[in-house]
């Protein structure tokens, strides 16, 4: 990956990630959690191994699996995913498979947190 398309991922994954900020403060998840993932989150933009990581993946994965990475990578549990997409539990066990399953031929894929 070169220099000009890295730094367009790692933007691209910022403003994903304060989308996402953004919903999360906006869901029914308690005010607690809400906090302690805003700032699990920003710490991760924060952190260059997780955005390097995130951009290893950037020509197979969507917006919406990179907002679940985001999740898995900050430790959501499934219960608050599910209240963050509007979806149910069992909708979330099913896209972390989908993801694993579109990354498992990938060299890096044992830095995802599935």
């Amino acid at each position: 990956m070169n220099l000009t398309t890295d730094s367009t991922s790692r933007l691209s994954i910022s403003i994903i990630a304060g989308s996402l900020q953004r919903d999360i403060s906006c869901s029914s998840i308690s005010d607690e959690r809400k906090s302690l993932y805003g700032r699990k989150l920003a710490s991760i933009v924060e952190d260059d191994s997780v955005l390097e990581a995130l951009c290893l993946y950037n020509d197979k994965t969507t917006i919406t699996d990179v907002k679940y990475l985001l999740c898995f990578f900050i430790g959501m549990s499934v219960i608050d995913i599910s209240r963050l997409f509007n979806i149910e539990t069992n909708s979330v066990y099913t896209v972390r498979y989908r993801i694993r399953k579109k990354l498992k031929d990938d060299p890096h894929f044992n830095l995802v947190p599935l």
